[in-house]
């Protein structure tokens, strides 16, 4: 009411009502007169927030963590994951540092398997921030997949092209020995033609 603005309270146990994790979003409402006569709230439990938005649907043979965390960092959705300590970590420095608009990072885990961190504000005023974790493997299985089926094709035109080559090379290493075969011939018949015009009486004039 002092602010006269839109609210979105951090996650907390509502033991009076609903019996379970909520997140309160309030409104001023105004009279006639626009002035501040009451504050509107409803609750949202954190259950069906994160049912809503899918945080924690398990998509097959995937090793894909999302979250969704408040302007606090308290967890709204999603199940915490071995990069989430980490993933808010990250998080508070891009905001430290002025990065409100989102970003991407990179991440190592114990065994040097490489990590993206993709963050996002959820925008308008919740503060809320969307973190997506996935594997490198994950998204470059599909760029490889697509990197071997171009591959093929590629080796298969230079397996024709060296074929085609080979069997050009043969063929004028053919023709070389047909026409020198040829030239020899012909020489062989000038030859013979020269003695036999020397065996002829020459006519007398």
């Amino acid at each position: 009411m002092e602010h006269d603005s839109d609210h979105w309270s951090e996650p907390y146990i509502d033991n009076d009502g609903a019996k379970a994790f909520v997140t309160t979003y309030s409104t001023p409402a105004h009279d006639t007169n626009d002035n501040i006569v009451a504050v509107v709230a409803a609750d949202i439990s954190l259950e069906w927030l994160d049912s809503l938005v899918g945080i924690t649907k398990t998509v097959t043979n995937t090793k894909t963590q999302r979250f969704l965390v408040s302007s606090q960092y308290n967890l709204l959705a999603g199940d915490e994951g071995p990069f989430y300590e980490s993933a808010l970590e990250v998080l508070k420095k891009q905001n430290q540092n002025g990065n409100e608009e989102g970003g991407h990072m990179t991440m190592e885990d114990e065994r040097g398997e490489e990590w993206h961190l993709f963050y996002y504000p959820v925008g308008g005023i919740t503060g809320w921030t969307l973190l997506c974790i996935c594997s490198d493997r994950e998204i470059s299985a599909p760029l490889r997949q697509v990197f071997l089926f171009l591959l093929l094709p590629v080796l298969g035109g230079f397996l024709l092209l060296g074929f085609i080559v080979w069997r050009t090379s043969r063929n004028l290493e053919r023709l070389r020995k047909v026409n020198a075969e040829k030239e020899r011939i012909d020489s062989e018949l000038r030859v013979r033609s020269g003695i036999q015009s020397s065996m002829l009486p020459k006519a007398e004039c």
